[in-house]
Formats: structure tokens, C-alpha cells, sequence
């Protein structure tokens, strides 16, 4: 805003300072020449006289300057007048004074507003003389800018119908407009930068709308109108709910629609056909020949001239006939290899190409799609209800399901669980060894640890199902509940969680299902102490070296072994058959993994060969277990790995000489899981 004030000839004061202006006439009238003169005479009482008050005031538009005079008298004629002004805008202003005669004066107020405005003014002269008079006048000023809203008068439309109706404005500043309504029926709104009005009502009955428009300097004008919206005609589609089609085959479905408003004609519309369908806009009738196998989602609609429409959703299954022989209920023992192969199917649609994916294996299994094979050691007894599930490349879905049935562990049937690696369990230092004291081998034995002797009593197999055995009693958790800080002993094998053990990273002896590991207490290394569990810690008191044991590879009957077991150095680690092969490893607590006692599996240019040990880099493994159907074996950010999981002619695994890889670690990737038992 600005606020300037105008003398008509001389200004003699300004507000804003306050003060009297050198060498003004009202200056030289109190010089102290004349103050020394002679005694004057009395001079009545000073009364200012303010002019009539100027009435209301208007500036249209806001930027347009409006001149002000005002103007006022006083008896004393020696009196100097000041003006002031209150209620206007904020903004900087001054006042100029300019005597007509002795006592009188007047001034100009300008005032250019910047903003739309409206209120009360009030006009104060007041003089410098005492006793001091003040007088007083208000008035309203009003300032914006004259806005114009095309009305477009009443509106009546139907239900559902497009609406495209322009309002606008003019505004005699020449200012853009912002466009807002109120009232407007429900799916339509305004534009506000046009003040067009835009989509499609879907409220019946009668709406009082307002269309306003504002400029920047918030001045405003308004267009108000009734709009009435017809009643919704109702459209009923009838279609099947759901429909199953065959690809190639011919396909006719004919719609129905009732429209609540007589003599219409109905438009068909379709969205999601299944490829190959279309809709006859006309009859409704959806027709064709499918050409992609899948679940489809489709909604037909039915439209009026009046814009009103029903629609109504149809599923459409398009299938093929995928068949996957049942093989029937199989048998199989906790922790005993098992490979069901191969998995045959049928597919009866040319040029399909299926996927299979497994669900339900028991933990410590896996799956591999091609060729479709079951492999692994089942760790936990069960009847599993297992799925083969396939999905083709032209949308063919199919599932076949089985029972495997688990057997416990035991001396009889299908496998020997005291089969694996047999010796003494280490514990580093001092020469001790974990013990059966007394060689009683009865169930609660506490187990002990002792000096390493020879003997039956520190006779232990890693079993293939994941125990630790002497005389076959299985080492146990004792207690339930909670593991932590329970000791160990002897008891009969069950198949519980808490006979079952893991080689761990750096020569831990874990037990998965808690997550301890078992710890010599205090790390004393007396002779009797009964180990407990305890949290992994990877310190002496948690290291023990167990029996060298046979390493099998994911694809079950294979094993890691030492090329022509000759311990030669530069010889190929690879994969044989492990009925044909005689390598057993020891995992050390340095990280090595030996055989011979000296020669260690060693990384060179990427492939697994034997040397000596300390000889060469690359013999540094860590072994963490990372699924339940086995660990990786790592060395330097990589894994120990087969090359793939193929197999051979007919239904005979083909994996001997194949020599061991290094590649990315990857939990899902069955290539680099190892089974040690």
C-alpha cells in the first residue's frame, strides 16, 4: 500500500517527524524577539473547526490513486494544525500542513491500495497551543475491483451425463482469476484457472450453486444458479459368474441387459477378455477362439443414450490339460538320501513350455525343476503332504500331490543311523576328549570330559541323521524347555530336536533348533566336567574336532572326494559316487579341512585341488549352516560348490570326476549346500 499526502502550495510541517520546519512563518512567530515584546492582549480560548466530513469513499479498481482534501480552522491564530489518519492499510504515509490563512489549513490524502479493502477511517487535526483542542472525523473507504462471473443460468442434466460448461469472468483491473464453486452435484468440479465445469453428476435432484472468482488483490465476484440432476437409469447386465474356455475351441456368450428407461438401445462395451474374445457392441454376444492359457478377469458393460450404464464381472478360467503322473505314497528315514527321479508330465497344448515348483517337503529337502527331481536328507519324521506345482509359458496351471512318509531313525529299516564318521570329539589343548564315563552308556548318563584315551568309551558316530552316537545312544539335551545352560547326556534315540547337531564355523558343535553350542564350563578343562550348552562363542571352550566324516553334495549319493585318493599334491577335489569313494574329512578348528592328516582342500584359480597344509593361501574355510537341508562351505566370500545339478542317462546320476567349483554363495542355491555326517 501506499499512503502520500499533497500541500497546496507550502508544507509547513510533516507528520511523521513531528516538529516544526526551520524558517517556517510559525517559527518566526515565537522567536524570543518577539516573546521579549510588549504584553499582548488576551487571546480567547483556541477551538479548531474540522470541514464537513467527507462521506463514504470508493476506489475501484484498487490501484487507482484517490485525492482527499480535508481541511480545518482554528481561533488561534498563532496555532500550527497537525493532521493525522487511522484505519487505513499498514503502509507508509506523511502529512504535509499549509495554512489558507492565520489558523487555517488543509490537506490532500492520496491513498492507492493494493489490496481489496474495506472499513472505517478516522481524520484527527489536533493543535500545538495550550490548552491543547483535538477534533476528530469518520468515514468508510471502501476499495476493490468490480469482477464479473458469467452466469450461465439454470442447468438441468441428466444422470451420468458429460458436463463441459464454461462460467468465466471479467475483472476491471485486468487481473487473472481463481475459479471456485460450491454446491456443485457430486462427480463434477470446476477449473480453476477457467472456471469451466467439468465431468459427470451422479446426484439427483436440485443443487444452489455458487461460482466465485477472486483476483489477486482479493476482490471477488459471484454467479449463483440452480443445477438439477436427473434421476439414474438403472441398467441390470445378467452374465455368468465365471466361465471355463479351452484354447482353439469356439466360444459364445450371450449377454442380457434391462434398462429402467423405455425404447433405449443398449452399447456393449468389454474389458480383460481373455485374448482371441471379443464383444459384439451391438448384441452383447462375446465370441472367438481363446489363445492364452489363464486366470482372466472381465467386466461387460451395458450403456444408454442417457449416458447410464450396468455392468456386471465374468472369470474366465482358460485351461490346458496338464497331467503329472502320481507317483503314490513314498518312504523314506530321517537322514537318509533320498532322490525321487525322474518326475514325468503331459501336456497336452503345443508350444507350452512349464515351469514346476515343490511345496510341503519336510526340512532338509529340496527340489530341482529340471530335470524335476525330489533330493536330500529328510531331518525330522513325518508324513508330509508334498505338491508339485506347474505352470506353463501359455498360462497352464497344474498341481500333483503325495504323501512321503518319514520314518524315525533306527538300527532297522532302510538305514543303518550308526553309518558316518567314527572316532574320538576333540577338545583342543590339555589332550581331552568328550567321554561316556565308565562306558555305561545308560540313558541320563551325564557325559564327561576326560583325557583322550582309546576305547569304546569315546567311541562316537556322526550320524547321518544328524545324532552323535555311542553305542546307540543318541547325545542329548537334557531337560526341556530351554537349552541354555542344561548339560549333556546319554539317551535313547527319539528323533528330538535336541539330539540333533551341526559342525559349526570354526569347529563349533552347535544344535540348531536352539542356537547354543555346547562349552566347556569355565573353560577348565577338568577332568569329569559335564559340558553345557551356552551361546556360540567361537572360543576354545566351544571347540571341538569330530570324527572325519564323509561330505555329501546336494544331489544325494555323491560325495566330496579326493581324486584318486592319493593325497597328491595339485590332485582334483570333485564328486563320486560316495558307495565308490573313501574320503573322509576332518574339520579343524584351524579352518582347515584335511585328509591324510596333512593335506588340505585348497582354492586355486577357482577350482578345489588337495595340497599341503600351510603350503598354500586359499585353505582358510568357515562351514555355516544355512538351511536345514545342509551348510555352506566358505573361503574368501565364496562357496565350495558342484557345477550344476544335472544328471545323466536315464535316471542314473552321472556326477563322478566332476571337479568342485568356487561360486557365489547363495542359500537358495542347492549347488553349494553340503550334508556332513
Amino acid at each position: 500500500m501506499r499512503i502520500s499526502i499533497r500541500a497546496g502550495r507550502r508544507l509547513v510541517f510533516a507528520f511523521s517527524a513531528g516538529v516544526l520546519l526551520a524558517g517556517s512563518a510559525l517559527a518566526a512567530a515565537t522567536s524570543p524577539a518577539q516573546a521579549a515584546s510588549a504584553a499582548q492582549p488576551a487571546v480567547p480560548a483556541n477551538v479548531i473547526t474540522l470541514s464537513a466530513n467527507p462521506g463514504p469513499q470508493t476506489t475501484d479498481p484498487v490501484a487507482t490513486a484517490t485525492p482527499l482534501e480535508i481541511s480545518a480552522t482554528e481561533t488561534d491564530q498563532t496555532a500550527t494544525l497537525t493532521f493525522s489518519v487511522a484505519g487505513l492499510p499498514a503502509g507508509p504515509f506523511s502529512f504535509g500542513s499549509e495554512p489558507l490563512d492565520p489558523g487555517n489549513a488543509m490537506e490532500d490524502l492520496d491513498a492507492a491500495f493494493t489490496d481489496a479493502y474495506s472499513g472505517t477511517v478516522t481524520v484527527t487535526v489536533s493543535d500545538n497551543v495550550s490548552p491543547a483542542d483535538t477534533v476528530a472525523e469518520d468515514f468508510t473507504w471502501t476499495a476493490a475491483n468490480t469482477i464479473t462471473v458469467t452466469n450461465p443460468g439454470a442447468q438441468t442434466t441428466a444422470f451420468g451425463a458429460a458436463v463441459d460448461l464454461p462460467t468465466g469472468g471479467t475483472d476491471d483491473a485486468t487481473l487473472p482469476l481463481t475459479y471456485s464453486a460450491v454446491g456443485l452435484p457430486t462427480g463434477l468440479t470446476i477449473s480453476k484457472t477457467t472456471g469451466t465445469i467439468t465431468g459427470k453428476p451422479t446426484d439427483p435432484g436440485a443443487h444452489a450453486v455458487i461460482v466465485t472468482a477472486v483476483d489477486s488483490t482479493g476482490s471477488k465476484g459471484t454467479a449463483a444458479f440452480t443445477w438439477t440432476v436427473g434421476a439414474e437409469n438403472k441398467i441390470v447386465v445378467t452374465a455368468p459368474a465365471s466361465k471355463t474356455a479351452w484354447p482353439g475351441v469356439a466360444v459364445s456368450v450371450a449377454l442380457k441387459g434391462a434398462d429402467g428407461a423405455n425404447g433405449q438401445k443398449l452399447t456393449w462395451t468389454a474389458t480383460g477378455l481373455p485374448p482371441g474374445l471379443t464383444i459384439n457392441a451391438t448384441t452383447g454376444v462375446v465370441s472367438g477362439r481363446p489363445t492364452k492359457l489363464g486366470v482372466f478377469t472381465s467386466r461387460v458393460t451395458a450403456t444408454d443414450s442417457t449416458s447410464a450404464s450396468g455392468a456386471a464381472a465374468i472369470k474366465w478360467d482358460v485351461v490346458a490339460p496338464v497331467v503329472i503322473p502320481n507317483r503314490g505314497t513314498l518312504t523314506t528315514t530321517v537322514g537318509s538320501w533320498l532322490v525321487i527321479n525322474p518326475f514325468t508330465y503331459r501336456d497336452a497344448v503345443a508350444g507350452d513350455r512349464p515351469t514346476f515348483s515343490a511345496s510341503g517337503l519336510p526340512a532338509g529337502m529340496g527340489f530341482q525343476a529340471s530335470p524335476m527331481l525330489i533330493y536330500g536328507w529328510p531331518n525330522a519324521a513325518g508324513t508330509y503332504t508334498v505338491t508339485i506345482h506347474e505352470r506353463g509359458s501359455l498360462g497352464t496351471t497344474d498341481a500333483m500331490t503325495f504323501k512321503l512318509v518319514v520314518r524315525p531313525a533306527a538300527n532297522s529299516g532302510g538305514t543303518n543311523p550308526d553309518t558316518g564318521g567314527v572316532g574320538q570329539i576333540h577338545l583342543p589343548l590339555a589332550g581331552k576328549c568328550l567321554q561316556d564315563p565308565g562306558n555305561r552308556t545308560a540313558n541320563g548318563t551325564r557325559v564327561a570330559i576326560e583325557p583322550c584315551a582309546s576305547g569304546s568309551a569315546e567311541r562316537w558316530t556322526v550320524a547321518g541323521d544328524n545324532t552323535i552316537r555311542a553305542n546307540g545312544r543318541c547325545l542329548t539335551i537334557t531337560g526341556s524347555g530351554s537349552s541354555n545352560g542344561r548339560q549333556l547326556a546319554l539317551a535313547s534315540c527319539a528323533g528330538s530336536t535336541r539330539q540333533r547337531w551341526a559342525q559349526g564355523t570354526d569347529g563349533e558343535l552347535a544344535n540348531p533348533a536352539s542356537g547354543l553350542c555346547v562349552t566347556d564350563p569355565g573353560s577348565s578343562r577338568g577332568n569329569g566336567t559335564v559340558p553345557v550348552m551356552g551361546g556360540c562363542r567361537i572360543t576354545p571352550a566351544q571347540e571341538w574336532t569330530l570324527p572325519a566324516q564323509t561330505v555329501l553334495t546336494a544331489l544325494g549319493g555323491s560325495c566330496m572326494d579326493d581324486h584318486f585318493s592319493s593325497g597328491v599334491n595339485g590332485n582334483v577335489i570333485d564328486m563320486f559316487w560316495c558307495s565308490y569313494s573313501t574320503s573322509k574329512w576332518t574339520f579343524e578348528t584351524d579352518g582347515t579341512l584335511r585328509m591324510f592328516g596333512d593335506k588340505c582342500i585348497t582354492v586355486a584359480k577357482g577350482k578345489a585341488v588337495i595340497w599341503t597344509c600351510g603350503q598354500h593361501s586359499g585353505q582358510k574355510w568357515t562351514v555355516a549352516r544355512t538351511s536345514a537341508m545342509g551348510s555352506e562351505i566358505t573361503e574368501g566370500g565364496v562357496c565350495l560348490a558342484i557345477p550344476s545339478m544335472t544328471a545323466g542317462r536315464g535316471t542314473v546320476l552321472e556326477p563322478n570326476g566332476t571337479q568342485l567349483v568356487t561360486s557365489k554363495c547363495s542359500k537358495t542355491d542347492p549347488r553349494d549346500l553340503w550334508h556332513i555326517e
